[in-house]
């Protein structure tokens, strides 16, 4: 049966594992991840069944008000956690990830679903992501909308992201 849970700081290295399979070279260093889940552990998520790691979500808070474009943070040497800000009105998700052969059974879904009602809890406005050709059919059925493209994104990685689009869930 599959269970999503917090993370734990001892699996970081199977989690950047997870990740490095997912987004290949744009994985985030396990240090980040690290990061990540050090400053907000209830948003930092693994979907485990039988013992195994199949997929992971994490999220920071962000606000639009006083920081600006969540885009902008990617291409930051510090690293996306450098921007976590405690009071934030949006909660990012930064990464989402399922092991490419467990895809298809909605593990991916059941994270996002399960960081939103960690958004509502937080009492946040939105929540926000990074989508992309692929993904992007999805995140408009759990019910983000598409705000704007961005034709900048993660250009080190080449094609890999020039498909994005920030998507955005307004809490109700």
């Amino acid at each position: 049966m599959l269970h999503i849970r917090p993370a734990r700081p001892d699996e970081i290295p199977i989690i950047a594992e997870v990740e490095r399979q997912v987004w290949s070279r744009a994985a985030a260093p396990m240090e980040e991840l690290a990061r990540r889940q050090a400053i907000l552990p209830e948003a930092f998520l693994v979907a485990e069944e039988s013992g195994v790691i199949l997929g992971m979500v994490n999220a920071i808070r962000w606000s639009e008000r006083r920081q600006g474009d969540i885009a902008q943070v990617h291409a930051d040497p510090r690293g996306v956690h450098a921007y976590h800000d405690p009071w934030g009105e949006v909660l990012y998700i930064v990464s989402v990830g399922v092991l490419p052969r467990y895809r298809g059974r909605g593990i991916g879904r059941r994270l996002i679903e399960r960081e939103m009602e960690i958004a509502r809890r937080m009492g946040v406005e939105k929540v926000q992501l990074i989508g992309h050709a692929r993904s992007q059919p999805l995140y408009e059925r759990i019910g983000f909308k598409a705000v704007r493209e961005l034709r900048d994104f993660m250009p080190e990685h080449g094609e890999m992201f020039s498909d994005a689009v920030l998507m955005e869930y307004t809490l109700p």
